[in-house]
């Protein structure tokens, strides 16, 4: 059976069609009980809530911004964006801030969870 997405026939890396009816399996998931989410194009963007940020989901994030990150022992980490899409879930961060050092503005949005 071939799965259709959009009218169009679902197919494999082999471009042969897939039988996606008959996967089963356990999707691996992280409970976080606290969420927050940013959208803004005035820098800097702070994100500092009264929890630990374990994972950050970057939707839209200009290549010439950069994102710092201060983690739980006070030490700071800086990263250039190399795209728009990308995520951060392997530091535990207290405060997230993007900067926008060559004034070029363009908007950013963000999913930041933890505990």
């Amino acid at each position: 059976m071939v799965s259709e997405q959009f009218s169009q026939a679902v197919r494999g890396s082999g471009g042969d069609p897939i039988d996606v009816s008959s996967s089963t399996g356990s999707l691996e998931t992280n409970e976080y009980g606290s969420a927050t989410s940013a959208s803004a194009s005035a820098y800097p963007i702070t994100v500092d809530p009264a929890w630990q940020i374990e994972e950050v989901m970057f939707f839209a994030l200009p290549d010439d911004k950069e994102v710092t990150a201060t983690l739980e022992d006070g030490s700071s980490t800086t990263f250039e964006p190399k795209g728009p899409d990308w995520v951060l879930n392997t530091l535990e961060i207290d405060v997230l801030e993007i900067t926008d050092p060559e004034n070029s503005e363009g908007e950013t949005s963000l999913l930041a969870v933890g505990d």
